[in-house]
């Protein structure tokens, strides 16, 4: 992987940072995301990401976003772990470039492409939800 030390430093930090969560966060029950997220999380992706991560999550310059190296590094972790470490360091020159709905969107085709289930209820960015639970 390609990414500079501060990068690596600052990735590493945000995460950190996340050990308090909100008493309001989305439980890990039901369906993570809807389909609807999912679809619009896709497009963004390919738009915005897919030049690093490749089109099938598989990774270049970027990690993989899928499969059993993501989910070793990620299963632990929770959906806002991810959104606040996506939305700090992601797209890489243009950090925060992306609206709070554009990076739930797009962690919520993160957690489809990585087993989890759609359901009725919308992902938020708060989610508890693991992102090994869906595997």
């Amino acid at each position: 992987m390609r990414y500079s030390r501060s990068y690596r430093l600052l990735a590493g930090a945000a995460v950190a940072g996340l050990g308090v969560v909100a008493a309001a966060q989305q439980p890990a029950t039901g369906g993570s995301y809807t389909a609807a997220q999912a679809a619009a999380g896709k497009t963004t992706y390919e738009q915005r990401c897919g030049d690093c991560h490749l089109r099938d999550l598989s990774g270049s310059i970027g990690p993989a976003l899928a499969g059993p190296n993501f989910t070793s590094a990620w299963g632990r972790k929770t959906a806002r772990e991810l959104f606040e470490l996506t939305r700090v360091t992601m797209p890489q020159g243009a950090e925060g470039s992306l609206s709070d709905e554009e990076y739930t969107n797009l962690i919520a085709y993160l957690l489809q492409a990585n087993g989890h289930a759609a359901g009725a209820q919308a992902l938020r960015a708060d989610s508890a939800l693991a992102i090994g639970e869906g595997a």
